[in-house]
């Protein structure tokens, strides 16, 4: 019999660092082999559109994004330690359904995935990738509710090891929410 898989969806806010941390501990504890996801979503660029980076062999927008978030993904899964390691997956496209996508293709047993709890005009005009997972999933989905706070921000990243302003920080959780 396969080992079962959970699926934890990380968007790369300074929150999400918490989503990994639980999402990777429930697998384990279910026995199941951790799977990090990131979706890019999708971009005002053509995803073909060639870049100019110095020492790097003119890759895509495609490319570049996808090299970018697996290296990002490794380094934390990394820090994350453990066994079994955690694997790291890519996806492009609308978040909610890529997720529900890749856990569908992959066979998961779970979802996790990080919500901040919106209501009102925020919810209205920003939705939430949790709601939409929630509801079109297969298999059962936790939610684990991180809060944007400044403190997310006041540290430095654990996916990259740059650290972002408060005002970036803040803009990316309400447009990734």
């Amino acid at each position: 019999m396969a080992t079962p898989t959970v699926l934890i969806a990380l968007d790369f806010s300074s929150c999400a660092e918490s989503v990994a941390r639980k999402g990777v501990e429930l697998a384990r504890q279910l026995g199941a082999q951790p799977l990090l996801l990131h979706v890019v979503p999708p971009t005002p660029v053509p995803l073909h559109t060639r870049l100019k980076i110095h020492d790097q062999a003119d890759p895509t927008v495609e490319e570049y994004l996808q090299r970018s978030a697996e290296e990002r993904l490794s380094r934390f899964a990394e820090l994350l330690g453990g066994e079994p390691r955690a694997r790291v997956a890519v996806r492009f496209g609308n978040p909610s359904e890529q997720i529900v996508e890749e856990a569908r293709q992959r066979r998961a047993s779970m979802i996790v995935v990080g919500t901040r709890g919106r209501t009102g005009l925020a919810h209205a005009l920003y939705g939430s990738v949790a709601e939409g997972v929630v509801r079109t999933a297969d298999v059962p989905v936790t939610t684990i509710r991180a809060q944007w706070t400044p403190e997310c921000a006041a540290r430095s990243c654990n996916w990259c090891g740059e650290r972002a302003s408060l005002e970036e920080e803040r803009v990316n959780d309400e447009q990734y929410g």
